[in-house]
């Protein structure tokens, strides 16, 4: 199991670090390290002595007197079996260690227990009550547990009955194959500890838990806290070994990592509540030394005081020949630095009530710590919006969350309903010591709500029908009637959407508080070859835009001399024959009735009127024209048309400008077994079959065979 082999290079391996005068990063002071010129502090004892290696310390002062190290010592059997045992030190001050005679303080279990082959990575803690130790039991198989010890000295201990305490998680849990190595803290009378677990791919993380008595555990349910680094990340083989410090707001965790194939080195990570931890963007903050120091192969196991201005650690390192110790470095606590907050913004700037409005703001920090709280305050009139100030979710933030000294945005989105252009906001952000608030800054302006304008129609005008009138009904909010439009915009595409998208603006309007207004769009109409399509928009001072639901449009179709087969695909003001036909040279138009199975017709050069005297836009007509020439016409966009198919043959129009609607769409929407269309080519009746996947076009006629009466429902 990988994790035998990684308790092994952390047990008995162990873990050191070597010092020199210089510091390993120019960051803040908590990973500004300075080694100890005379490091190792404590070395290990001769070959085959009970601390031939030793690792782990675990350091407490004693006021007024000096520091107690306990750590981790291992020598090895007659039969080379690894024993690991715990030890003590005395010093008066950080680097003058001694041994205590007295040694190992703490021994392996009897034989078949849980601690059979050794107790390690102490982790001590002195109160009122004494010393109390959580430490790592071994068995027989190297399988990690942890138990629990108490003493009146520090020298003779007594180990707790119910031990181990905190045990191993389901065989598939993320701790399934060991815990070991804790760290404790009490805290507002509760015991938090943080501990080393591994899966059954051997593969370490760090999780959490709480005690109130120090002995019966209550594991985090949403374990693990620390995670190993992504691919390729100095961490990426796993995280173990916490030490934890809380100075009284921030928890500060120093712990192990390393590649997958390599040999550890010592991270640092920053936390608010001991739960959500962030790790240092240029971690690891004390690495192993350089080839032929004492503490080449790695480091690890570390115990962090802060006294006096100043953190003081102990660590661990081994060299390749066996070699171990524990060394000592600090670092000073540098005052914190404010965080600081750039580019706040609101955006829209302007939009209307029940509107999405996205404030954004990028957090920045110096000592890289992470914010403890990002919140954006908004009123208006000077009264919050909401119950409270709203708060952003810190997992949304934009950029690389590892390294607040460089920023990260957070980005939040509100919907503001009240309309009003008196919006103000502000943003709020703490590192978990101080809080910092941005300038208020006015915005956005929430528009009040616009009704838009109803087309009225359109129709051709001027001489040579060559322009398109188009006529509406006013705004109800427009100036003078009771409301603050301020003009009315028109847009137009030549190419039909429901929605106005790809439209251009092609004028506007002064709102002047009429009921109705007129504009001609000068050149669109008879003689221009385009469609154009027309929608009219209300705008108010704030430039809060509302279009009309409906849409005018013009046509063109150029037809060739002779019969041609056309329809009508706008809703006309007039539908006398004569009006819609106006743009038209022809002598005779004829259409054919299905409900009355007849024909009937129009014709120019009789002196009196035919059956046929109004077309519709569900019509097909035939039209004789005399000459080459285009079918113009101007009027509303039908949203639905419904056209009554009866038995036999119809003959009707296609009032849509969809593009996607084929012959295929057509015979199944009215079960239809025959669908005829116009050729001009095939005389004389000019029509052909149409095949399946022809696409019906609008202003064209079609012959319709059905079985059965049914209504065609046609959509623009």
């Amino acid at each position: 199991m990988k994790i035998r082999v990684y308790t092994m290079v952390f047990l008995v391996c162990f873990a050191v670090f070597s010092f020199s005068e210089m510091p390993c990063h120019s960051v803040e002071g908590q990973t500004d390290w300075t080694r100890y010129s005379g490091n190792p502090v404590l070395v290990n004892g001769a070959l085959f002595e009970w601390d031939m290696a030793i690792m782990h310390p675990s350091v407490v002062e004693e006021p007024m007197i000096g520091y107690k190290m306990f750590f981790t010592a291992q020598n090895l059997t007659a039969t080379f079996e690894p024993r690991l045992r715990i030890g003590l030190a005395s010093a008066p001050d950080e680097v003058t260690w001694s041994k205590n005679p007295s040694n190992p303080v703490m021994d392996v279990g009897s034989p078949g227990s849980w601690e059979e082959i050794g107790v390690a990575t102490p982790w001590v803690v002195l109160d009122m009550t004494g010393y109390r130790m959580w430490y790592t039991g071994l068995d027989s198989s190297m399988f990690p547990q942890i138990g629990y010890a108490m003493s009146s000295d520090g020298e003779s201990w007594t180990k707790h009955p119910s031990n181990p305490i905190l045990t191993p998680g389901a065989t598939d849990d993320w701790d399934g194959n060991g815990t070991m190595a804790p760290s404790v803290l009490f805290i507002g009378g509760i015991f938090h500890a943080w501990y080393t677990g591994a899966d059954l791919d051997g593969m370490p993380r760090i999780g959490y838990a709480t005690s109130g008595d120090g002995i019966s555990w209550t594991k985090y349910q949403n374990n693990p806290v620390l995670d190993a680094g992504a691919p390729g990340e100095w961490d990426s083989g796993g995280v173990a070994m916490p030490s934890v410090l809380f100075d009284g707001v921030k928890y500060r965790m120093w712990f192990a990592g390393s590649l997958v194939s390599g040999f550890p080195d010592v991270g640092y990570a920053v936390s608010h509540d001991g739960i959500n931890w962030t790790k240092h963007y240029e971690n690891p903050v004390l690495s192993k030394g350089s080839p032929g120091e004492w503490d080449e192969m790695m480091i690890a196991g570390t115990s962090v005081l802060q006294k006096s201005g100043e953190y003081h650690m102990w660590f661990g390192g081994t060299d390749w020949m066996g070699g171990s110790g524990i060394a000592y470095a600090n670092s000073t606590a540098v005052p914190n630095r404010l965080p600081v907050l750039s580019g706040g913004s609101v955006s829209p700037d302007l939009g209307m009530a029940n509107d999405t409005f996205r404030y954004r703001v990028t957090y920045q920090d110096e000592d890289n710590d992470p914010p403890s709280l990002v919140r954006v305050w908004v009123n208006k009139s000077g009264t919050p919006v909401g119950t409270s100030p709203y708060e952003v979710n810190f997992e949304k933030w934009i950029g690389n969350q590892d390294n607040w000294s460089a920023g990260a945005g957070f980005a939040f989105s509100i919907d503001l309903s009240a309309e009003g252009p008196d919006y103000t906001f502000a943003f709020e952000a703490s590192d978990g010591e101080e809080a910092v608030f941005t300038p208020e800054e006015n915005g956005p302006i929430v528009s009040t709500a616009v009704d838009p304008p109803d087309l009225i129609g359109a129709s051709l005008s001027g001489i040579g029908f060559q322009e398109v009138r188009l006529d509406w009904w006013a705004s109800s909010n427009d100036t003078g009637l009771g409301g603050d439009v301020q003009r009315y915009d028109i847009y137009h595409g030549s190419l039909f959407s429901l929605t106005g998208d790809g439209y251009s603006i092609l004028t506007s309007l002064p709102a002047v508080g009429v009921p109705s207004y007129s504009y001609e769009h000068i050149g669109g109409g008879e003689g221009d070859p385009s469609n154009y399509f027309y929608m009219i928009c209300a705008v108010n001072a704030l430039n809060a835009t509302s279009c009309t639901e409906n849409q005018a449009g013009k046509f063109t179709r150029h037809l060739l001399e002779g019969p041609n087969l056309v329809s009508v695909p706008l809703m006309q003001p007039n539908e006398s024959i004569e009006i819609v036909l106006q743009t038209v040279k022809w002598d005779k138009a004829w259409n054919y009735d299905s409900s009355l199975r007849k024909w009937k017709s129009f014709a120019t050069f009789k002196p009196y009127e035919g059956a046929l005297g109004t077309i519709d836009n569900a019509m097909g007509i035939w039209v004789n024209v005399t000459g080459d020439m285009n079918l113009t016409v101007a009027g509303l966009i039908p949203e639905r048309t419904s056209i009554q198919l009866r038995v036999g043959w119809n003959l009707i129009g296609f009032p849509s400008f969809n593009s996607t609607f084929t012959v295929s769409d057509l015979k199944a929407a009215v079960n239809s077994s025959r669908v005829e269309g116009f050729d001009p080519s095939s005389s004389p009746y000019y029509l052909k079959i149409l095949d399946d996947t022809e696409v019906l076009q609008a202003g064209q006629g079609y012959w319709v065979w059905v079985d059965t009466g049914i209504v065609l429902l046609v959509d623009t």
